[in-house]
């Protein structure tokens, strides 16, 4: 079976529609920035608005990427373009998403205009980003950026729908990068929200639902990160 073949995961949609249970879990948040073996792009590009915490990760997320690194081919890592966002900052974007989509698209429902956000967007209850748990991220042949097809945090409306990990609107050497960056991140645990090919997570609401799990990480503030930030070393096995 083809990466253009396999099913589909669910939406914030069906989320929304389910009780899903939070067994909270008190992992301490690492920076990535402490991790060699992966690239940061700290340039903020399309990132409007980020934490100075914006590379922190629950160690649960920490561990797997590094396992997740370790199955790239060689000459291939990560970039890290934003892991944490503050409630806050979640729920900006949200507001100013929905504004915008509300503009583009006058006249629609509100349950139509949420269900268009959300393939950009979560609402801060569905993020993962404000959990500790998701990470936005992309492939690096030695060294360089690669294309994946579209833009990290293009517009999944305004890219002929690109953005969706199973678009039908790219090239095969894209597919081919998509299955790389897949491959790895799911045998180490990992999800992917399938508008964004970028945004993968463990832990959080849309990885519980995926998985038939209860839910691991509950939102953090920016003071609780803070409190709670450790060296890897400090790592439980």
């Amino acid at each position: 079976m083809s990466m253009r073949e396999e099913q589909r995961p669910a939406s914030i949609e069906n989320i929304a529609r389910s009780v899903i249970d939070l067994e909270t879990c008190d992992e301490p948040f690492v920076s990535l920035l402490s991790n060699r073996s992966l690239l940061v792009d700290d340039s903020r590009s399309r990132n409007a608005i980020r934490s100075s915490f914006y590379c922190c990760v629950r160690a649960g997320v920490y561990e797997r990427l590094e396992h997740a690194r370790s199955l790239l081919p060689a000459r291939m890592t990560f970039i890290i373009k934003e892991a944490y966002r503050p409630p806050f900052h979640q729920e900006r974007l949200y507001a100013v998403a929905k504004a915008a989509f509300a503009s583009r698209y006058p006249g629609i429902g509100e349950d139509e205009l949420e269900s268009i956000v959300w393939k950009y967007v979560a609402p801060v209850w569905a993020s993962g980003h404000p959990t500790g748990g998701a990470v936005d991220l992309t492939l690096a042949l030695d060294g360089n950026e690669v294309d994946m097809g579209s833009a990290f945090n293009a517009d999944p409306d305004m890219s002929e729908g690109r953005t969706f990990f199973y678009s039908e609107s790219i090239d095969e050497e894209h597919v081919e990068r998509r299955g790389i960056l897949c491959a790895a991140l799911e045998a180490a645990g990992f999800v992917n929200y399938p508008s964004k090919w970028w945004h993968w997570s463990y832990g959080d609401q849309y990885w519980a639902y995926i998985k038939g799990f209860p839910a691991m990480y509950d939102r953090k503030d920016e003071t609780e990160v803070s409190a709670t930030l450790v060296e890897p070393e400090r790592i439980e096995a």
